[in-house]
């Protein structure tokens, strides 16, 4: 299977040169489309990031629906502010929140409850530009230190980093745009539910297809294939899971919004119940961003 969805999310960056005029036609301009591919394919990261000197304030709200048992709810919001600071490279900063309405799911305390979590910083390393190579590619680094379990809302001590590959291409010009990404995640957790330090992570890859249905507005689909492990660098593999749904991308000027909502549609737990996984992942991700460039 692993191999399998690896090979689909690779075409979506690898296919398109035919679309591309040929010698004899006449060429778009070197930049291509003038479309901001970063949040253009939901939860699937594009190459682009902030030009030097902009400043970008982000709203971004995560949501998490239905584990094993009777209810879960979770959201994961944080304010955002990022930066160009010189030609290919971006900062952000941002202050976490989260959430999370618990009932009957095993393993977790029943409760309603949440609140500011912590701090998070970030750095985005364009590699490869669109306007002069095929595709683009940027290396995207985390990191964060949140006060409460992002699962249960739940007081706790957060270290979570993540480290992202993101390429994308532009199939067929101004209309059809194509991203994949590598993913790696890690967090360390103590004093939250379980008394123990808790220490896992996850590793996979997105892939999402996105198409101009409007001067201002775009439609497409996303996939994710992720793998939930212990330890920090991919120790026991613990379960895993696809995910696919429906993007929105929508543009107003200078600001845009991003709406996002993916569902478990195949999964196994490690030595748990199936057919899904319910255990390490939701059934159901959601995902809005808004932000404005000044």
């Amino acid at each position: 299977m692993l191999t399998g969805l690896a090979g689909a999310c690779l075409c979506v960056v690898s296919v398109g040169a035919a679309e591309r005029p040929s010698a004899g036609q006449s060429q778009p301009a070197a930049r291509m489309s003038e479309a901001d591919t970063e949040h253009m394919f939901g939860d699937t990261t594009g190459s682009d990031i902030e030009e030097p000197g902009n400043l970008v304030p982000h709203l971004n709200s995560r949501f998490g629906f239905g584990k094993r048992g009777r209810l879960y709810d979770a959201i994961d919001q944080n304010i955002e502010l990022k930066y160009g600071l010189m030609n290919g490279l971006a900062v952000s900063a941002a202050i976490n929140g989260v959430g999370a309405r618990i009932r009957g799911v095993p393993g977790l305390p029943d409760g309603f409850g949440g609140g500011a979590s912590g701090l998070a910083l970030q750095a985005r390393w364009r590699l490869l530009d669109r306007a002069t190579s095929p595709i683009g590619f940027t290396l995207q680094f985390s990191g964060a230190y949140d006060s409460r379990d992002p699962i249960a809302a739940r007081p706790a001590r957060v270290w979570s980093g993540s480290l992202r590959a993101a390429f994308d291409r532009e199939l067929v010009y101004d209309r059809l745009f194509g991203a994949f990404n590598l993913i790696y995640e890690t967090q360390s957790l103590s004093g939250g539910v379980d008394p123990l330090t808790l220490t896992t992570s996850t590793g996979g890859f997105s892939g999402a297809l996105t198409m101009r249905v409007a001067n201002n507005a775009f439609a497409g689909f996303e996939m994710a294939y992720l793998r939930a492990y212990s330890g920090a660098l991919f120790g026991r593999m613990q379960g895993e899971a696809v995910y696919l749904g429906p993007t929105v991308y929508i543009t107003s000027g200078k600001a845009w919004l991003t709406l996002s909502w993916t569902t478990q549609v195949a999964g196994r737990e490690v030595a748990g119940l199936g057919p899904l996984n319910l255990r390490e992942f939701e059934r159901h991700r959601a995902l809005v961003v808004f932000g404005k460039a000044f």
